[in-house]
């Protein structure tokens, strides 16, 4: 079941949805058949991805704007320059928007990442409203 969580994308701004399963609990010790076994099963998140692109969430972004940025810098990445993300990424601004804008543990850039070769498929069907790549990504983020 995806239970819609009301985030949008970094990527296309399509609604980010949580992966909900029932699980058997097995402090409940053996499995009980018929009556009795509804407390069985518990409700577990298998995680988080977005509805329109498919890109996997690590966590749920908080807001429409957060990124994994501690103290000016991007978690495991190079710092990047003040309102970078606003005047070179340009989240949400549709098209314009950098294909490469993600919020996951390894920072707001997803360029160089193990994500990069499917979000540019992604670009090249159509399946995403971004299309542009802005700048050489981490760890110089040199503006294209």
């Amino acid at each position: 079941m995806e239970k819609p969580t009301g985030v949008p994308c970094r990527v296309c701004s399509g609604e980010i949805v949580e992966v909900i399963v029932s699980e058997f609990n097995s402090k409940t010790g053996l499995p009980i058949y018929g009556r009795g076994s509804k407390e069985q099963y518990r409700k577990a998140s298998k995680g988080f991805h977005c509805n329109k692109c498919g890109i996997a969430y690590a966590f749920l972004p908080k807001g429409p704007c957060t990124t994994a940025k501690t103290s000016g810098k991007v978690s495991g990445l190079s710092s990047l320059p003040p309102n970078y993300e606003d005047t070179v990424c340009r989240h949400g601004e549709g098209e314009e928007a950098c294909i490469f804008i993600g919020t996951l543990k390894e920072g707001p850039c997803l360029k160089k990442s193990l994500y990069e070769e499917i979000i540019r498929q992604k670009g090249t069907n159509g399946s995403v409203s971004s299309r542009k790549d802005n700048c050489s990504g981490p760890p110089d983020f040199t503006i294209y």
